[in-house]
């Protein structure tokens, strides 16, 4: 497993102590160590640290999670959820890595063909 990358640049960090409410849309790398309330939209990576929690839907180019998302996250290169890593949601994904340990409650969908994106919003 990957997992986080020391040389990673964010575009948008959400601190561990920090609780936001609201969608988070970039072009780069979001990070989420506190709770996230709404979506993250992003071409690049979403990083979640082990303290991390997003109430939303992802959709990303690849997702890294160590925390907990409870929504759907859509990935079109990968996603690697570690030993401590929890998914209460559907993920759809060109390749996912699961370490043991780890949670899923949820529908999986693995397809080697690129998967179309799209803005997925959080009905509350």
């Amino acid at each position: 497993m990957n997992l986080f990358k020391n040389t990673e640049h964010f575009s948008a960090v959400v601190g561990g102590d920090t609780v936001c409410e609201g969608n988070i849309s970039s072009p780069g790398s979001i990070r989420v160590d506190g709770i996230l309330k709404g979506d993250v939209n992003t071409s690049a990576s979403v990083y979640i640290g082990p303290e991390g929690r997003v109430v939303g839907n992802i959709n990303a180019l690849r997702v890294i999670l160590m925390g907990r998302v409870d929504g759907r996250i859509t990935a079109e290169e990968r996603i690697e959820l570690s030993g401590t890593g929890s998914i209460y949601g559907d993920v759809v994904s060109a390749n996912f890595v699961v370490a043991e340990g780890a949670t899923i409650s949820g529908s999986c969908v693995v397809a080697e063909k690129r998967i179309e994106s799209r803005e997925l919003s959080v009905v509350a």
